[in-house]
């Protein structure tokens, strides 16, 4: 209580203890929705009240879910892609898979490349959108708990009923690891034909001396079209591996 109290100044006491008994002593979930009801824009106390209230018809609801914070995770879920047309939906979701399948943490561009959408700045919108999970630190974007790409990762926790209720409609926003590392595979080959190029650095005569030092423009577009991938390390089924091996050919060649 005295955490939520000193973080939800604008909620009474019993709404304090309503929240209090949903987490049911589990720090992460009262820590998590903290975020989730106090977004980064300043929220008044109806509307922390209204989201709170929809947070604990969830948990209310979802008597079969095994983990608590997977109505939690749900319901941020949701709220972030709700409003999506099926289009929208894919390929926001695509960038929230890139984000937790890369090896190292990555930035929110390198995502947006590696997830192969057009639009420059929605890998911003999806980590803006999930404040409550996610975070960008020295350009990387991190989650807050390892238990939300777990959540992510597993189908019997990330696909859900929305609204609860009989004949609601199911979203399936779990992640198959594998499946998304094949595609990341395919991604980086593709950035790595479309970038790579004799002579990348335009560098004005391959008859340099070795001690000179290489132009700062090396650097940049070398590390532009390998960045992806010297950032990933690839896991595959055997299947997976034969399949996309094929990829490498006309780079190697």
């Amino acid at each position: 209580m005295k955490y939520l109290r000193a973080k939800l100044l604008a909620l009474q006491d019993s709404q304090l203890a309503k929240l209090s008994l949903m987490a049911d002593g589990l720090f992460i979930y009262a820590a998590t929705a903290v975020r989730y009801v106090c977004p980064r824009n300043k929220m008044t106390a109806d509307e922390q009240l209204r989201m709170l209230a929809q947070l604990a018809d969830r948990t209310s609801s979802s008597a079969d879910t095994p983990l608590l914070i997977d109505t939690l995770y749900q319901q941020i879920l949701w709220g972030a892609f709700c409003k999506l047309d099926d289009a929208l939906f894919r390929d926001r979701l695509r960038i929230v898979h890139t984000l937790l399948c890369t090896e190292e943490r990555v930035s929110t561009s390198v995502a947006g490349r590696l997830a192969d959408v057009a639009d420059s700045q929605m890998a911003n919108v999806v980590v803006d959108e999930l404040y409550a999970v996610l975070y960008v630190k020295d350009d990387r974007v991190l989650s807050y708990h390892a238990s939300f790409p777990d959540f992510m990762f597993a189908q019997e926790r990330s696909r859900f009923s929305v609204p609860p209720g009989e004949g609601s409609r199911v979203v399936d926003m779990s992640c198959d690891e594998p499946a998304h590392h094949a595609r990341l595979t395919h991604s980086c080959f593709r950035i790595m034909m479309s970038s790579l190029r004799f002579n990348i650095c335009d560098l004005p005569s391959s008859n340099r001396k070795e001690h000179q030092p290489r132009p700062p423009i090396f650097l940049s577009e070398l590390g532009s079209a390998l960045e992806p991938s010297c950032i990933w390390r690839p896991r595959l089924s055997p299947d997976q591996d034969r399949r996309v091996s094929s990829c490498a050919s006309p780079i190697l060649d």
